[in-house]
Formats: structure tokens, C-alpha cells, sequence
């Protein structure tokens, strides 16, 4: 029974730094364009929210964007720019 725990931790780790690994490399990817923007946004109950873009719009107060993965997004309220 514990070699499968074991076998399972290990499966969940090597998940993680594979995730991780691509999110850091579409993210280079980004940056070779010129422009690299972080968007944050506060979590009320949940921590900070952060996706990378190479361009955004903002328009009456709500913010337009594709992530780093290539999924759109519509932010309006409270969010951070910051750029590298």
C-alpha cells in the first residue's frame, strides 16, 4: 500500500514542475515579442491571481486580454499592470 502513495506523490510532483516548466516557457515565449505584462488580480478569500500577456485593452474600467495560455479574459474592478 505505500509503494502506491509513494508512486502517486511522485506522479503529483512531477505534474506540478511540468505545469509549472510550460507556463515558464510560453511565458519566454511572450517576452521574445517585445512587451511582457503581468495582470494581477486580488482574491477575496483566495490568494492573488496573476496571468502574463504581451498586450492588453483598457476601456471603461474593465481590462481585454489573452493569457499565456491563449485564453481570453474580461477584468473589470480592482487588477495591477505591471510590465517587464
Amino acid at each position: 500500500m505505500r509503494n502506491w502513495v509513494f508512486v502517486f506523490v511522485i506522479v503529483v510532483f512531477a505534474v506540478i514542475i511540468g505545469v509549472l516548466g510550460y507556463r515558464g516557457f510560453l511565458i519566454g515565449e511572450i517576452k521574445k515579442g517585445g512587451h511582457l505584462y503581468e495582470i494581477s488580480i486580488p482574491g477575496n478569500k483566495r490568494q492573488e491571481t496573476s496571468f502574463y500577456t504581451d498586450k492588453y485593452v483598457e476601456k471603461n474600467g474593465c481590462i481585454t486580454f489573452k493569457d499565456e495560455f491563449g485564453r481570453s479574459h474580461r477584468i473589470c474592478g480592482m487588477y495591477n499592470i505591471t510590465e517587464y
